[in-house]
């Protein structure tokens, strides 16, 4: 009898072989098996796919030939089958657990849509600093797990409005993010477009419709790949576009709003030739002025329902 899928994992198969090897050896480590593996890349990473899906016969690997990550994950998330998705990243090395704790907080608490760890260096840092002020309401995370065996006495649980988290950047991982399925297939729309801040960008689209639990435990390692000046200055540069699309103009009236666009300019200006700076500068204003995106509209109705 074949086995039911619990979690569908899309993975792109993107940057080295040896990255790809050391994240889903990760993968098959998992303590919850119940899981299907989606391999999504290019002509030219196929050949590595195929060699791990020999091997499993829940890791399959796509037909078409994608490039880009956000096409990977859109190709993916079209073919998962599982209760949850999760979209992980050669990147990241999931700890052995992740599966079977995340998969037990949602389905312990039937009406929360998303779930996330931490993912940390190899040194064992956040790779994103954890703000925990912004939470609203935390406890010890076995109340929420029905007495999960095997937690520590000081692991705990976060919860907190999304919205609150994306001034200051995405507040952790999409590898370490499970999703219900259905939740995820609302970021199809946002998933057209390449962009070296997809994990905040998705994030922001997650904003309007889910509450960020955050269990407080390590859930990867993150060894990244080497990137390139040029990979960084756009990184930033996308990252700013994510920030303004959100928050639009409230920088001029919220002053911390404003410290943090000063500090991501300032990232940004360190890292462009002025002339191409100013060219940038007023597209971007040009945007800002434009009416509101879904984006922006998705979250003020989100803060309006808070309200009522």
């Amino acid at each position: 009898m074949e086995q039911e899928i619990l979690v569908s994992i899309v993975l792109p198969v993107l940057g080295s072989e040896a990255a790809l090897d050391r994240c889903v050896r990760g993968v098959l480590a998992q303590s919850e098996a119940r899981w299907q593996l989606l391999l999504s890349g290019s002509a030219g990473t196929r050949a590595w796919a195929e060699a791990w899906a020999r091997r499993d016969r829940r890791i399959q690997v796509l037909p078409e030939d994608v490039a880009g990550r956000a096409a990977a994950l859109r190709a993916g998330l079209v073919r998962c089958q599982g209760m949850f998705t999760v979209f992980l990243d050669a990147e990241h090395v999931w700890a052995s657990d992740f599966l079977a704790l995340t998969t037990a907080f949602l389905t312990s608490n039937t009406l929360e849509d998303m779930v996330c760890m931490e993912a940390r260096t190899p040194e064992g840092r956040p790779t994103v600093p954890p703000r925990p002020a912004v939470y609203r309401e935390h406890g010890q995370l076995s109340s929420v797990l029905d007495g999960e065996a095997g937690l520590s006495r000081n692991a705990t649980w976060y919860r907190g409005e999304l919205a609150r988290h994306l001034r200051w950047g995405e507040y952790t991982r999409l590898a370490v993010t499970l999703l219900r399925t259905e939740c995820a297939e609302l970021l199809l729309p946002a998933l057209r477009d390449e962009s070296g801040a997809l994990d905040y960008r998705l994030q922001a689209r997650m904003a309007a419709k889910c509450a960020v639990n955050l269990l407080a435990l390590s859930g990867a390692v993150h060894r990244p790949e080497p990137a390139t000046a040029e990979q960084r200055r756009q990184r930033e540069i996308d990252a700013l576009a994510v920030f303004d699309e959100i928050h639009r103009r409230q920088w001029e009236t919220d002053r911390e709003l404003a410290r943090l666009r000063r500090e991501r300019m300032a990232r940004i200006e360190q890292r462009l030739p002025l002339q191409a700076l100013g060219a940038w500068c007023q597209a971007l204003w040009r945007r800002v002025q434009s009416p509101s995106g879904p984006m922006a509209t998705d979250l003020e109705t989100r803060s309006a329902d808070r309200s009522l």
